[in-house]
């Protein structure tokens, strides 16, 4: 248990490090890449050839970009993690009862330090001061921390121990997918999903809010069975919708602008990539590797720079690989093992930029774990027959499924 614990104590740090690759995400990949050195063989499971396909487009497709040097290291590196993620999606933690005990315990400590952070963060932002880790410990993401103009001018929002306030809602997706199918049967769990929630809100981050209550609602639906509780389920979504639509916060003030197109995170994150995709897919099919992507400056089409229109990892594939990236996004959906997963990780990679990296590695890997060692947690029991007397015949075990997972304490 150690391991799993570990990694949920340096979710806070994932960010930190000297340099891109003397992190505590590389470090994070390495102490799960050990935990799992046992599965290794799970990498090589499903869609191998495909996925190794996938790998070598990636390269050579960049490879072949006129002037693309310095994008060929990004582009094996995000080959190697592709192959990793598209892998893991079987993994496991090996001792489920106790591991999965023991994670949902330190999930839960890990929700309540978060909330107590983002609390002292919004009373020190309200006077003008940030209160958070020095943007020097960042490796990477660090540019986005607010300096003194910011804090003075424009309207900060919480944003944890990280470098902004959508990969916090990231990491609060992660626990509430992980968790998800032990919601409603363990305490902790309730526990860690009501904090995750209300640390997400309190982040004030439109997609991390909009994506956690996704998951939760996904979780909720899948859990209950009866037509007439998804029905009430279903109803009672709808009036907290309509609640929050009819009162002025965080949500509503986004929607308008989105509405009005002045939203320009989420025009530069989904909308106006959506909108070049074509024209780069008929034009360049191979991609355009992310440098050389970056270096072509104002697109006249969306009115924006193209460093704007990077932000969202998933789409990024298409833009650097072209049909590759598109064969990519196939292959991801496709090695996932239920719809959850799939809706979880095609969330997580619309977050915070790069979708390939090793930190994204370390909260998806851990994530599929914990999720997977949940979804199958003591899925039977073995009702041994009394001991047989002189003269009977030997019996076997009888295995009946679990009806109640019992809550943890």
């Amino acid at each position: 248990m150690f391991i799993p614990v570990m990694l949920i104590v340096i979710l806070p740090f994932i960010q930190l490090g000297v340099s891109y690759y003397a992190s505590v995400g590389v470090i994070g990949v390495l102490l799960i890449l050990w935990y799992q050195r046992e599965q290794m063989p799970v990498l090589f499971g499903r869609f191998l050839l495909v996925r190794l396909a996938v790998v070598a487009l990636m390269v050579i497709f960049t490879w072949g970009y006129p002037g693309s040097g310095s994008d060929i290291l990004r582009a094996a590196r995000e080959g190697v993690f592709f192959f990793l993620a598209t892998g893991c999606t079987g993994w496991r933690l090996h001792a489920p009862q106790r591991d999965a005990a023991g994670v949902s315990r330190y999930a839960r400590l890990l929700c309540l330090a978060l909330f107590g952070l983002l609390v002292l963060q919004t009373i020190f932002l309200s006077r003008g001061v940030y209160f958070g880790i020095p943007k020097g410990l960042f490796s990477q993401n660090g540019g986005v921390i607010a300096g003194d103009l910011d804090l003075y001018y424009s309207d900060i929002r919480p944003n944890g121990p990280y470098g902004e306030p959508s990969y916090l809602g990231g990491v609060c997706l992660c626990i509430l997918f992980a968790l998800g199918p032990l919601l409603l049967k363990s305490r902790l769990v309730n526990h860690s999903t009501g904090l995750a929630l209300v640390v997400v809100v309190l982040s004030r981050s439109f997609s991390g809010i909009l994506f956690c209550m996704l998951v939760v609602f996904a979780n909720l639906w899948k859990l209950v069975r009866s037509f007439s509780t998804r029905i009430a389920l279903a109803a009672g979504i709808v009036a907290v919708c309509t609640l929050v639509l009819m009162t002025e916060n965080t949500i509503t003030d986004r929607l308008d602008k989105l509405r009005s197109g002045d939203d320009v995170s989420s025009m530069a994150r989904v909308f106006q990539p959506l909108t070049i995709i074509p024209d780069i897919l008929t034009r360049q099919p191979t991609g355009i590797p992310m440098n050389r992507f970056i270096d072509m400056g104002y697109v006249p089409a969306v009115g924006v720079y193209t460093e704007e229109l990077v932000h969202n990892g998933l789409l990024n594939l298409i833009l650097n690989y072209g049909w590759a990236g598109l064969a990519a996004i196939a292959v991801l959906i496709a090695v996932l093992p239920t719809l959850n997963s799939r809706l979880f990780v095609l969330l997580l990679s619309m977050q915070n930029g790069a979708f390939l990296t090793p930190d994204k590695f370390v909260l998806i890997a851990l994530s599929m774990m914990i999720y997977n060692t949940c979804r199958v947690r003591l899925p039977f029991q073995a009702r041994q027959r009394p001991q047989r007397q002189a003269g009977e015949v030997e019996t076997k075990a009888v295995y009946r499924p679990v009806t109640q997972v019992q809550p943890w304490q």
